[in-house]
């Protein structure tokens, strides 16, 4: 969480590179820091410089800003630049100049791109001739009640992550920078944050400050996230052994863990992953719900990032469904499966109906549905969850790149990146097929004229000609069944899959929500207990 205190300090600033002329304003939220006769005239300042594209070196980075090397320190997505920022004669608000030797080649847009889309173009009509030096204004600020950093929203970012990077106190942040709704804010806007650390202390930027390993909570029992040292991590592993790792997935490995005598599991992420890093951590220490995986703590230390949570003794939906027996597992009973749809609808449900700002998950699939010791479901990875201002009904916004699973993916999102959670609902319907059929979203299925070309096959159509068929549509569906599945209620079965049938609809106004799924899933349970205890 962002930190609950706020302590004065000496008079400090908040960075982020522009080149003066701040007509470019409307394009993007940013309050310029204007000059006051209550504040001090100078300040140390700094600028907190995403690396753009490819990496720089300190060095390069150093050479770029006109500073030493001492004023550039390294951070775990770029580099802090110290400068000094002052309220200049005739200037309405603090600035820091700065210059630069043009070079060949050079445009305003090119030079905005050396410095990461910091730097806001406003004065393209003045001609830029290699070698001479040019002066860029950097609009900087200073107070007296804090240290500041200005700093440019990158995508995926929350006021809460962007707090909880620099010890922050949330409540203050958006006072300060004038937002009606903390949760609106986008990509390239600009932010003052306050710090009551100090400059020198902002050790949450450099996860591996010996002090950042340090601050931790003592149990944890606790309702929030723990901050645990990075030894804790790799005793907890035994030093990251092979042998401990229980799955792998698009960010990095996940280990089997002993820590203060408690099972867990530990994500171990590249510190590059700051920004899912981050989104997982601010979603799951935001949402409780006993079908979300719990979040226990959290660490940083030898270029990795690790997320701790609770440890699913039976592993992944996906061990227990595709080939279960090679894998050591018995096959899960009609009931059993009915019991984890209904675990899960119920956490899809919270995600999108209970929080405010509502969730999309964008990556329901078997292998993130974890499986307690008493096989309930709870759902996992939330590094691809996208907020949503609006209701779960409304239409919802297009993505900016498609993210998840192929197989899983609603047509319309790959058709023009809409995203709403009836995206999920499709992602739920077809996890409801591979129940049924415990066969994997996509396929290969050998060509009876050539067994050497395979194409991929879909359960989605695969379950879907079963069900359309006219004449009697459940034998057809008998033939989809997994064959692991010897015993059912052949009503609830029946329902069930008229359910995913729904979930998997081409229009997605058409498909139910969460808790219209959630409803008729405890109405299928309800009868299949009863038909078991027949």
């Amino acid at each position: 969480m962002c930190s609950p205190y706020f302590v004065n300090m000496n008079p400090f600033v908040s960075f982020v590179i522009w080149i003066s002329l701040l007509s470019s304003f409307h394009s993007f939220h940013a309050s310029p820091m204007q000059c006051k006769v209550s504040l001090n005239e100078s300040c140390p300042a700094s600028l907190y410089y995403y690396v753009p594209n490819t990496m720089r070196s300190l060095d390069e980075t150093a050479s770029l800003f006109n500073v030493d090397n001492d004023a550039v320190k390294r951070t775990i997505d770029g580099f802090l630049i110290m400068i000094n920022c002052s309220c200049l004669a005739e200037h309405r608000f603090f600035t820091w100049h700065m210059d630069y030797k043009v070079q060949k080649g050079d445009t305003w847009n090119s030079i905005s791109s050396k410095f990461g889309f910091f730097v806001v173009v406003a004065m393209s009509e003045k001609v830029l001739i290699p070698s001479v030096i040019v002066t860029l204004d950097v609009l900087c600020g200073c107070s007296n009640n804090a240290d500041m950093v200005t700093y440019k929203v990158q995508n995926g970012d929350t006021v809460f992550t962007i707090c909880s990077r620099f010890k922050a106190n949330e409540t203050k942040t958006v006072l300060l920078n004038g937002l009606d709704n903390p949760d609106s804010i986008h990509e390239r806007d600009i932010l003052f944050i306050p710090t009551p650390a100090g400059f020198n202390n902002l050790t949450s930027i450099d996860y591996h400050n010996q002090e950042f390993e340090e601050s931790m909570v003592s149990s944890i029992g606790s309702d929030k996230a723990t901050v645990l040292p990075y030894n804790e991590i790799r005793e907890a592993t035994s030093n990251f052994s092979r042998s401990l790792i229980i799955g792998q997935g698009s960010y990095g490995l996940v280990y089997l863990g002993k820590l203060r005598g408690t099972d867990v599991a530990i994500k171990q992420m590249k510190d590059t992953n700051s920004k899912e890093f981050l989104s997982e951590l601010n979603i799951l220490c935001k949402v409780h719900h006993i079908n979300l995986i719990e979040l226990i703590g959290y660490a940083a230390g030898g270029e990795s990032l690790f997320l701790v949570y609770e440890f699913a003794q039976n592993g992944a939906l996906s061990n227990h469904l595709h080939n279960p027996a090679l894998r050591g597992h018995k096959p899960l009973p009609w009931t059993t499966r009915v019991q984890i749809a209904l675990d899960a609808a119920k956490g899809l449900e919270y995600i999108h109906e209970h929080t405010k700002p509502y969730y999309v998950h964008r990556d329901i699939k078997p292998s993130n549905i974890l499986l307690d010791s008493n096989f309930h479901a709870k759902i996992a990875d939330f590094g691809l969850v996208k907020l949503s201002e609006q209701s779960p009904d409304a239409g919802g916004a297009a993505a900016s790149r498609i993210v998840g699973t192929f197989g899983y993916l609603a047509p319309e999102y790959v058709r023009d990146g809409h995203v709403t959670a009836k995206s999920d609902v499709y992602s739920f319907g077809v996890v409801l097929m591979e129940l049924l059929t415990g066969q994997p979203a996509l396929s290969k299925d050998a060509s009876p004229e050539n067994e050497k070309l395979s194409e991929h096959r879909s359960v989605v159509q695969y379950m879907l000609s079963a069900l359309n068929d006219s004449q009697d549509s459940f034998d057809e569906l008998a033939k989809c069944i997994d064959p692991n599945l010897t015993s059912y209620d052949k009503d609830s079965l029946y329902e069930m899959a008229l359910l995913s049938k729904d979930c998997v609809d081409d229009n997605w106004k058409r498909r139910p929500d969460m808790s219209r799924v959630a409803l008729r899933l405890s109405h299928i349970l309800s009868s299949s207990r009863e038909w078991e205890e027949l």
